[in-house]
């Protein structure tokens, strides 16, 4: 079965190839950001939605696709990952394709909504993973995972309501093993979800030690950062979807919260 994948944001077409009958479509919506400063709610994630196996999309020879690849921290529709075998729209039947909802940004300390399957279109719908709540004065939340083909993705870690400065870790991709993020705690920024596989979770920043990323391929989070030093979250991984075939491509973990005042939060997979 051959693939086309496409990445670079923004609307585009694609012809059919002669022969080509039936399309197996899936897409994921973009993520989007913690609130900015130092008190800040996590990002969400984006859905997931998919034609695939059975519900196949019929198409003809020589005619026109139509898709949009979600932006990333988009506010508007812009952010819907969607493609269409019937208008240059976003479809509003699976029968002509698939639509994936975006993930919202935090506002302040109030975590960003998960892209949600009621705002998407396709045969199988998983949501993305909301960012985690703000815990105290001075701390930052995790990224909620995508969701993926698998399942929905997992919540962001939330950061410590009483240390208030821990960052919380990354939501883990795609459901199966996948897990939320863990709080910030007292010695550690809290450590990202577990991937699908239910391995490759980020570890959180120590005094000593800088956050850490969640596992190349793994769909794991990030870990948060620690409320002294280190105080950098770390970035999620993509999930190597096997039926995709990448571990470039595919539902990301979520990045792990920053902490302190001059921290810096990261980005899903």
């Amino acid at each position: 079965m051959t693939q086309v994948i496409f990445t670079a944001t923004g609307a585009g077409s694609w012809t059919i190839p002669a022969g080509v009958t039936s399309l197996q479509v899936e897409a994921i919506g973009g993520g989007n950001s913690g609130a900015s400063g130092s008190n800040n709610g996590g990002g969400g994630a984006g859905a997931y939605a998919g034609d695939t196996g059975a519900s196949a999309i019929t198409v003809t020879p020589g005619a026109t696709l139509y898709y949009n690849v979600g932006t990333a921290g988009a506010t508007t529709a812009a952010g819907l990952s969607w493609v269409n075998a019937a208008t240059n729209a976003a479809p509003t039947s699976s029968a002509n394709g698939v639509s994936a909802d975006y993930g919202r940004a935090a506002a302040g300390a109030i975590a960003g909504a998960g892209g949600l399957t009621a705002n998407s279109i396709g045969a199988t719908l998983n949501a993305g993973g909301y960012g985690g709540n703000r815990g105290g004065s001075g701390s930052a939340a995790g990224g909620g995972g995508a969701g993926g083909p698998d399942g929905a993705g997992g919540t962001g870690g939330a950061s410590d309501a009483t240390i208030s400065i821990s960052g919380g870790g990354g939501g883990g991709a795609d459901g199966l093993s996948s897990t939320a993020g863990q709080i910030g705690q007292t010695l550690a920024g809290g450590a990202g979800g577990l991937g699908p596989g239910g391995t490759g979770s980020g570890a959180g920043a120590t005094a000593s030690t800088a956050a850490v990323a969640g596992t190349v391929g793994s769909g794991a989070g990030g870990g948060g950062g620690f409320h002294t030093t280190n105080t950098s979250g770390a970035a999620g991984s993509t999930y190597a979807q096997p039926t995709w075939g990448s571990s470039t491509y595919g539902p990301g973990g979520g990045g792990g919260g920053a902490a302190g005042l001059n921290g810096t939060g990261k980005n899903g997979g």
